[in-house]
């Protein structure tokens, strides 16, 4: 029996969440509420039932956060839950075996949002791109042999999709229609590359987990633009995203932290370390951002996803294990607030959807 959660969340003029957690702490959970998955299943999360909790302990997160407040302004948080298959036809699908079906998942490292809202993820094992609905529900599967071990793809417009390829260390151009390889670029230059995401009209960012480098290029050549933070030393960049107020986002993994550039790439601020307290991290990866530039972070050894304010400043862990996050990689938010993640015990083998939504203080309406 698998559960279904509506997390809600709370801002106030812009401001982040603060979470709530159980005042009999999760293990104490009624059953109906534990979440169990097979390999290879596709979650759709949403709401019914509320508990509220007491607020999570405050605590510093890393020195270098500019001088300001190590906890966002607080905001109320609040958890639901309940699941009915028989009245979200499509919302959970099983399979059989590994790479049998379209919708399976075997190595899922990331997961995008195509301009039409629909889901793209990356299975890096099986070669193939593979899109769902953002409710699950599974639709095209690109493949092509010039793609070979793809880990992130970005949504470039013009029907073309860019697809990092870490076996032939290129970036592929593919086109959405018909899922063909339209030109590639980057070989001899990239030696790991994994992030990507779009920037401006004709451009992207890409990270590359070895070279310790992230860089943007023009997608019609494939010419290097500019370089990322070359005053900074990255230690596995692994995923990179753009907030609506053009900040560049990198996951720097090996650095256990958050880099933040401006729209100029100029360097405005470091968040996070190693550690399992508030604000830290254990090799954080995907990255991606909400409308009022709050940043949504995969912390992998953590198993949760946190969101921190456009300052950097901790505000909350909106799903963790107890929801059924284990080792995320892949984080995407869609406009109508569908928070989809890639994760697995040893790869990350599912999609989970959770339906998120705001409640805005003062109005006393969700």
């Amino acid at each position: 029996m698998a559960t279904v959660d509506r997390i809600s969340y709370e801002h106030d003029h812009g401001s982040p969440p603060i979470p709530v957690t159980s005042t009999q702490g999760h293990d104490n959970m009624h059953p109906k509420k534990q979440v169990t998955f097979g390999q290879g299943t596709i979650v759709l999360f949403d709401e019914v039932e509320e508990y509220v909790t007491e607020r999570l302990r405050k605590t510093s997160i890393s020195d270098n956060v500019d001088d300001t407040p190590p906890i966002a302004p607080e905001d109320t948080y609040h958890l639901c839950s309940e699941y009915n298959e028989n009245e979200q036809p499509g919302s959970r699908v099983r399979f059989c075996q590994i790479g049998s079906q379209p919708g399976e998942l075997h190595n899922a490292t990331d997961v995008g949002i195509m301009g039409n809202g629909d889901l793209v993820v990356t299975d890096m094992i099986c070669n193939k791109l593979k899109l769902f609905t953002s409710y699950g529900v599974v639709g095209t599967v690109y493949a092509a042999d010039e793609v070979s071990e793809p880990w992130g793809t970005t949504d470039i417009g013009t029907e073309k999709i860019a697809v990092t390829s870490r076996r032939s260390q290129s970036v592929v151009i593919m086109c959405k229609t018909w899922g063909n390889v339209v030109r590639r670029f980057g070989h001899g230059f990239f030696k790991s590359p994994c992030g990507i995401t779009t920037v401006g009209d004709n451009a992207v960012i890409v990270t590359d987990d070895v070279a310790n480098r992230v860089s943007v290029h023009d997608v019609t050549g494939g010419k290097v633009v500019a370089y990322i933070g070359q005053q900074l030393q990255f230690k596995n960049p692994r995923y990179v995203a753009v907030s609506a107020n053009g900040n560049i986002i990198v996951s720097d993994s090996g650095n256990h932290s958050i880099k933040v550039f401006d729209r100029n790439r100029n360097f405005v601020r470091s968040f996070g370390k190693y550690g399992r307290d508030d604000g830290c991290f254990k090799f954080p990866h995907g990255v991606c951002t909400d409308n009022r530039n709050n940043i949504l972070v995969a912390d992998q050894y953590n198993n949760r996803v946190s969101v921190f304010d456009e300052l950097g400043r901790f505000s909350c862990h909106i799903v963790t294990s107890v929801h059924g996050v284990y080792h995320p990689h892949g984080v995407a938010l869609t406009s109508d607030l569908r928070l989809c993640i890639t994760v697995g015990d040893m790869t990350p083998n599912r999609l989970l959807i959770y339906q998120l939504e705001r409640i805005e203080t003062g109005t006393g309406e969700s």
